[in-house]
C-alpha cells in the first residue's frame, strides 16, 4: 500500500517533468528557425531588384494657363485675320471677272478697238490742251463732250452698247423720277436737234440760192457764164471764145 501511495505522489511530477522537457525543446527549435531566417534575410540576392516605377504628377501653374489662354487668343485673332484676307481675295477676284466678262461683252467683235481707241484718247487729251488757258464752263464740258463725240465716230458700235449699259443701269438704280427726268432731257435735245438740222438745211438752201441769184446777176452784167460749170464741151466753147 505504502508503495503505491509513493507511486500516485510521483506521477504528477513525472508528468510536469515530461511537460516541461517539451516546451523546451519547442523553444529551442523555434529559436533554431528565427535565427535561420535572420541569416538568411542578412544575405544579398544574386541578382538586383527591379527599380520601382517613377510617377510624374502633372502640375499646374498659373503662369502656364496664361501662356495658354494668350495662344489660343493668337491663333483665333490669326485665323480670322486670314479668312478675311481670302474672302477679300475671292471678292475681287469675282469682281475682276465680272469687270472682264461685262468689257467683253461691250466690244464687238465686228468692230476693231484699235486704232479707234488710240483715236479716241488722242481726241480728249487734244481737248483737255484746248480747255486749259479758257473759262471754267469750256474747260468742264470740252473733255467729256470729245470723248462722247469721239467714240461715237471712231467706234460707233462700242459706243452704242456703252450707252445701253447705262440705260440698263439707269433703270436699276435710279429713282423713275430721275428716269423720266431724262427722258425728257433726250426728247427735248432731240427735237432741238431736228429743229437745227432743219434750220442749217433751209439756210443752206437760201445760202445756195442767194449766190444763185448774185452768180446769174453777174452773168447778166458781164456776159461771163460764172453760175454753173458746163455739163458739155459744146457749152465750153462759147466761153472760151469770149474769154
Amino acid at each position: 500500500m505504502a508503495a503505491q501511495r509513493q507511486a500516485v505522489g510521483l506521477a504528477p511530477k513525472i508528468v510536469a517533468m515530461v511537460t516541461g522537457t517539451t516546451a523546451i525543446a519547442y523553444a529551442t527549435s523555434n529559436q533554431r528557425s528565427l535565427r535561420l531566417e535572420g541569416e538568411t534575410s542578412s544575405k544579398l540576392p544574386i541578382y538586383s531588384a527591379p527599380p520601382e516605377p517613377v510617377i510624374l504628377a502633372e502640375v499646374r501653374g498659373p503662369l502656364e494657363d496664361q501662356v495658354a489662354s494668350a495662344r489660343r487668343t493668337i491663333m483665333g485673332a490669326t485665323h480670322n485675320l486670314r479668312e478675311s484676307v481670302q474672302n477679300q481675295v475671292r471678292r475681287w477676284i469675282s469682281v475682276e471677272h465680272a469687270v472682264e466678262n461685262r468689257i467683253s461683252s461691250l466690244i464687238p467683235e465686228d468692230e476693231p478697238i484699235t486704232p479707234g481707241i488710240l483715236y479716241v484718247g488722242v481726241t480728249t487729251l487734244s481737248a483737255f490742251v484746248f480747255g486749259r488757258y479758257r473759262g471754267i464752263t469750256l474747260r468742264l464740258l470740252a473733255p467729256p463732250v470729245a470723248l462722247v463725240g469721239s467714240l461715237n465716230y471712231f467706234l460707233p458700235k462700242t459706243a452704242h452698247n456703252i450707252g445701253q449699259y447705262y440705260v440698263e443701269l439707269e433703270s436699276k438704280h435710279l429713282p423713275p423720277f430721275v428716269q423720266q427726268q431724262r427722258h425728257n432731257f433726250q426728247n427735248a435735245l432731240k427735237s432741238t436737234q431736228h429743229a437745227a438740222e432743219e434750220q442749217y438745211s433751209k439756210a443752206r438752201q437760201n445760202t445756195g440760192s442767194l449766190v444763185q441769184r448774185g452768180l446769174q446777176s453777174v452773168e447778166q452784167g458781164t456776159g461771163l457764164k460764172v453760175a454753173g460749170s458746163p455739163s458739155t464741151p459744146a457749152q465750153a466753147e462759147p466761153r472760151s471764145r469770149m474769154v
